[in-house]
Parts: C-alpha cells; structure tokens; sequence
C-alpha cells in the first residue's frame, strides 16, 4: 500500500479514514466527495507528493492545509449538502444556549432570543468566519495550484478574493454559490481574479450588475461559464478586443436577461456558444454577425419563438455559423459534476 497513488472513495457511505493514511506517502490523489468523512487526519497533510484532493468543507475546517505542498495542483473542497452530515446542534433547555458543530461552534451563549432561521443563520456566520481564515491559511501555504472549486450554498468571507491574484499558477477556477455583496463589489476590478486564468464557472452567484465588463478584461480567458449568475435584465460585451482569447461561453439559466448586447470587435476568438434556458431573451445579439471565428452555436431549452427567429429573421447573425442546433428539451448535462 506504501506505493499507492490514487486513492478513491468516492460516494462509498465511509465515515473516517484512518491515521494510517500517513503511511501512503506516494499518494498523490484522494477523492473523498459523496462520503460521510467528518474527520480527516492531521497527518495527511504530511503527505507532500498529494497533487489532487476533494474533499469536504468540514473536513478542510477540522484538519486545515499544513505545511508547504509545493506540488498541489487541484483542490476542490465542497459543501456536504446535507448539513446534517456537517453539523452537530444540541438544543439545551429553552434555547438559553446552543453549541453549534463540536469543534467549531459557538459555545455557551446564553439568553439568545430566537427568531426564525436562527439556528441556521448562527451556523452559517461561524462557518464562513472560520472557514475564511482556513482558506487564507491554506491559499499561503500553496503557490502551485492549477484548479480551484469552491462549492457552497454561501461563499463565505468578505473577503474571500483578498488571495486570488497570489495564484499565478491557477488556470481553473469553479465557484458555486452565492456572493455577497461586499464580495461582488470585490469584483469589480478584473485584477481580484488570479492573474493567469483561462477558466471560469461560476454557479448560483447571483450578480446585481452585469459581470461581463469585468471578465471581458481578463486576459487568458477561454472558458466561460455562468449558470443562474445573474439578476439583470440586460447584458453588454461592449469592449473592442473584450475576452480577447475566449473560445467557449456558456449562459445558463439567466432568468431576466431580455437584452444582450455584442459590439463589433469584442470576443474575436470565440469559437463555441451556448445559450440554455434564457427565457425571455428577446433574440441573439446583432453584434454576433461579426464574430466570425464562431463555429457552433446551441441553443437549449430556448422559447420556440427566440428559435424561429434565428430560422428567419436573425438568421443573417449566424450566417456564418458551421454547426446550429435547436434543442428544445434538456440534454441532461449536470453542473453537479463540477
């Protein structure tokens, strides 16, 4: 077992791994998603050849990143889901104290009046709080990071960003779930985000204004992705040059978007384009005629209105487009696996 690298647990129902895993000092991956783990050993982090782990969010707070893991590559760390798998909450007389989590609560506070969602409130604020500062801790201790997911119904920290542009190895970067709006305000200067960046989902974020005149101006980027990210009801590339290596944008889910607006010269390399499930998007952008390294265009789950347009009147746009294809049910695809 001393030689093993890959270890692989996922979804088997475990619920602790061993001190021993401090022996496998080959290991280099440890996949740990859809497992009931609550506890991850101190000593695993000893481990230095790890290159790729996923991992839960309680098991990040309880055994946070230590020492230098120059080889590190991918960390995904995820919500549990279910949070009764990430919670231990102990009620005590008539609510006059409530511990929240053994090892990481609140403790002993007495007199609090109750309302409700408080339980859940005081959870989630001791939560962030802490895992924020695990994550600042772990991003110092890590400059070789390629990929990044982030998963949880709230992003935690108001400043959760503060340590992106350090991470000049990041080329992938997955955030699923809601920002607040001190963390959007962040991301209002494209120089928050890690400076080498090529790949970006973000999920649930649920943006008030519209995001693409910050990500127009990274300037590695070639994958796009949002999924339910945004509340606005019109949308702008509007930069000559904006997403100037963009190859691939997915827009999923942008239940208000009526309005997307393309200037001629923004995404000049843009290759691959899905629009899914945008129902009120009056028709395509008029500025699309001019993206003429288009090659495939989808659209899923559209209104057969928006689709009988681009057979008639707006079909002039996609002239130009090799691959069209009109898909009016789902086609299963799942940001689940990210």
């Amino acid at each position: 077992m001393i030689h093993l690298r890959y270890l692989g647990l996922r979804r088997t129902g475990l619920k602790r791994l061993p001190s021993s895993i401090r022996h496998l000092l080959n290991l280099q991956t440890l996949d740990a998603r859809g497992t009931r783990i609550s506890w991850l050993p101190k000593s695993f982090w000893k481990i230095r050849t790890l290159r790729h782990v996923y991992i839960n969010e309680v098991m990040f707070l309880l055994a946070p990143i230590s020492g230098d893991h120059n080889n590190l590559q991918t960390l995904k760390i995820q919500d549990t889901m279910v949070q009764a798998c990430a919670w231990d909450v102990v009620h005590i007389g008539a609510m006059d104290a409530v511990r929240v989590n053994r090892s990481i609560g609140i403790t002993g506070i007495k007199n609090w009046v109750t309302r409700p969602g408080f339980i859940e409130e005081a959870m989630e604020r001791t939560a962030s709080r802490i895992y924020r500062k695990s994550l600042e801790k772990a991003i110092e201790k890590i400059d070789s990071l390629i990929s990044l997911t982030l998963h949880f119904s709230i992003l935690p920290g108001d400043n959760l960003f503060a340590w992106a542009p350090k991470l000049h190895q990041l080329r992938s970067l997955r955030l699923w779930g809601q920002l607040s709006y001190k963390q959007q305000r962040e991301l209002t200067d494209s120089r928050q985000f890690p400076p080498n960046l090529t790949k970006l989902v973000l999920i649930h974020s649920e943006f008030e204004q519209d995001p693409m005149p910050v990500l127009e101006k990274l300037p590695d980027l070639k994958f796009l992705e949002l999924w339910s990210s945004y509340f606005g009801k019109s949308m702008s590339c509007s930069s000559v040059g904006g997403f100037p290596r963009l190859q691939h944008l997915v827009l999923y889910g942008v239940h208000n978007l009526e309005e997307w607006r393309v200037e001629v010269g923004a995404m000049p390399s843009l290759t691959h384009l899905t629009i899914w499930n945008c129902k009120i998007l009056k028709m395509l952008p008029e500025g699309l005629q001019h993206v003429t390294t288009l090659r495939e265009l989808k659209l899923i789950e559209m209104p057969c209105e928006f689709n009988d347009r681009v057979r008639n009147e707006d079909g002039y746009k996609v002239r130009h487009v090799c691959s069209i294809i009109l898909n009016m049910s789902s086609m299963r695809h799942s940001y689940h696996s990210y």
